[in-house]
């Protein structure tokens, strides 16, 4: 009978392990499971990987267990099980941890500090947890050659996974399919389900957008129907129509928010927007602007939101340089580190900031940089700026004496000029403009006509010449020509005295979609005053603030304001919501003339009655009303 040893009531399970854990590695028992089988069938276990720079958890506990039975079933059978673990040295696991400590992130900036380095530092931390890894497994009871180990940056193992997928193709193992996979624009390569979820940098998000079918009710194309894409939805119970065209006519009153709903629309797009009145251009031929300036406007718009954008991306990495230039000029180019550091952290906390120093910077392009227009002639084609400054030697550099907080501006500002690529941008800003480009024609109804009579003929000339811009042309500019065909115009008018179809029949019927806009009701007023983040009633009261004195708006009172702008704009001139303006103007007045006697902590309220009592009677026969007119 085998007597067993008679165990404590408590064990220390821990402590059992490590005792287990250390006799093993005593006696090579793992490396004899190899040595004592040298003739025996070979069976290669290659275990991993995991990703190099983390730390293992609970997580890999189930994924080693299941690799080690595989790993001991093929000893048991009597073969020779050689087992290399693997680290996995590639993806973005180590690039994302490099970036935070560097403190350097994107393409542009790591391309500016230097791939070499950036690897470099990325080799050097792929080893990190080795130890904590090691003690993990060998913890589990699992023994793997950690000596010995792969990593997926050898270039012995990478010609490897080529080859294998290469006898896998020869045998006809592989195939073509196509599979969606998550993207990642900033590293601009496609994402594994483990990548994903590092840090919470996957999220799942559900899209509003759907798109609708809609039936064709013309005999013509009875069986044809309409697909229509849409990320509003909820607005389709009120939509009325299916407007197939692109250029837009409003017709509405003034002060309905025609050029606001259109300023808006090219925000949310993120599209280069242009505002212009149609009175302000002239015929070819008489003295004024021509509508070809129209697109060289987009275009200067356009190339500003390319290069602030662009700014944006490199703005950090100008700053580090810019800072780093500073430095220099304090401690010198031959300063040791820790001096570099030590002024860095004072620059950092603004211990430097009131110091002045030499700087050399360019010198500030004058007035003359601006193009010119020729009237009658091709305008902004010649910039004058350019000419004088390649003539002068181009861009000299100047001595200023300046305090360090400025200088930091300044500096970072030439060193984001220096790395953007001004050549790109220019190419951005003309592919934006062809694409996205929406010109809002204000006034339009102001250059309709019915006879071809004096000064009418200059007007009828304008519709003329906007008639190919609105068609589509090429328009030349000193970037480059330019298509207008995919550009979005919105026409806009009150057309009071006139109708659109006073327009030119061919200008009509480029302007496909007619949009009308009735004028304003007193709720819609409520909103103007009440909804906006700047609304007129939180401006009024920030400027009384500044005076010490807090007004309050009720809410009757806000009813009664828009009461009075609905009946005045009905009775005398409808001027939309610049009514509120000159009605909250006219109520505040008092407060406005008294206020820097008024006691600091007074609170006013701008009730019903208040409002009654400052501009309850301008609706009266007795009362001026033009005072009020703008």
């Amino acid at each position: 009978m085998i007597k067993y040893q008679k165990l404590p009531v408590e064990l220390k399970i821990a402590e059992i392990e490590t005792e287990i854990e250390n006799f093993w590695k005593k006696n090579s028992s793992f490396e004899k499971s190899i040595t004592n089988r040298r003739n025996s069938d070979n069976y290669s276990f290659y275990d991993g990987p995991p990703f190099a720079n983390g730390l293992p958890h609970y997580g890999h506990l189930l994924t080693g267990y299941i690799k080690d039975v595989f790993a001991r079933y093929h000893t048991l059978k009597g073969k020779k099980v050689p087992r290399k673990f693997g680290w996995d040295t590639h993806g973005l696991p180590v690039e994302m941890e490099i970036e935070k400590t560097i403190g350097v992130s994107g393409q542009i900036a790591i391309n500016e500090y230097g791939i070499d380095k950036f690897n470099q530092h990325c080799q050097k931390s792929v080893m990190k947890y080795s130890t904590q890894w090691q003690d993990y497994v060998n913890r589990q009871g699992r023994w793997v050659d950690f000596e010995g180990g792969y990593k997926t940056m050898d270039i012995n193992y990478m010609e490897s996974v080529i080859w294998a997928f290469k006898e896998l193709y020869k045998k006809g193992l592989i195939y073509q399919d196509f599979r969606v996979v998550p993207y990642s624009w900033a590293c601009q390569t496609p994402l594994s389900n483990f990548e994903t979820k590092i840090d919470n940098a996957y999220r799942k998000k559900t899209s509003k957008a759907i798109t609708i079918k809609f039936k064709i009710t013309s005999k013509d194309f009875q069986n044809s129907k309409i697909l229509v894409w849409t990320t509003t939805p909820w607005t389709l119970p009120s939509n009325l129509a299916l407007a197939v065209g692109k250029n837009i006519l409003k017709i509405g009153p003034t002060g309905v928010g025609k050029t606001e709903v259109a300023r808006r629309l090219a925000k949310l797009a993120d599209a280069p927007f242009i505002k212009i009145e149609a009175t302000k251009f002239t015929e070819v031929g008489y003295v004024g602007r021509d509508v070809d300036s129209i697109i060289r406007d987009l275009m200067d718009v356009a190339l500003k939101m390319v290069r602030d954008s662009e700014k944006k991306k490199v703005s950090k990495v100008a700053v580090k340089k810019a800072k780093e230039e500073i430095i220099k000029i304090f401690v010198g180019k031959t300063a040791s580190s820790e001096t570099k550091q030590r002024f860095y952290r004072l620059l950092e906390e603004g211990k430097l900031d009131d110091r002045e120093i030499d700087i050399k910077i360019s010198e500030n392009k004058s007035s003359l940089s601006q193009s010119f227009d020729i009237p009658g002639g091709q305008v902004g084609m010649i910039n004058v700026g350019d000419m004088i400054g390649k003539f002068m030697g181009g861009n000299r550099k100047k001595n200023v004496k300046i305090k360090v907080k400025k200088a930091i501006k300044m500096i970072t500002e030439e060193k984001v000029n220096e790395m953007i690529d001004e050549e790109q941008i220019i190419t951005d800003a003309i592919h934006m403009v062809e694409n996205d480009g929406i010109v809002f024609i204000d006034e339009i109804d102001k250059i309709c006509t019915k006879n071809n009579k004096g000064a009418e003929v200059s007007r009828e000339g304008v519709q003329r010449d906007l008639l190919p811009l609105v068609e589509g042309c090429n328009i030349n500019t000193k970037y480059g020509s330019i298509k207008t065909d995919h550009i979005l115009f919105i026409a806009s008018g009150a057309f009071h005295t006139s109708k659109p179809s006073d327009l030119l029949p061919e200008l009509q019927g480029r302007f496909p979609i007619r949009v009308k806009l009735n004028a304003l009701t007193e709720k819609d007023l409520i909103l103007i005053l009440t909804e906006p983040k700047n609304s007129l009633i939180k401006q009024y009261k920030a400027l009384m603030q500044v005076e010490g004195v807090n007004i309050n708006f009720t809410k009757d009172g806000i009813s009664k304001i828009a009461n009075i702008a609905q009946k005045v704009n009905q009775e005398v001139e409808n001027i939309g919501a610049r009514r509120l303006h000159t009605l909250l103007e006219k109520i505040l007045e008092d407060i406005s003339f008294n206020a820097p006697e008024i006691t600091e902590k007074s609170k006013i309220s701008i009730n019903q009655k208040y409002v009654n009592d400052h501009i309850g009677n301008i609706l009266s026969s007795k009362t001026d009303l033009s005072k009020f007119i703008l």
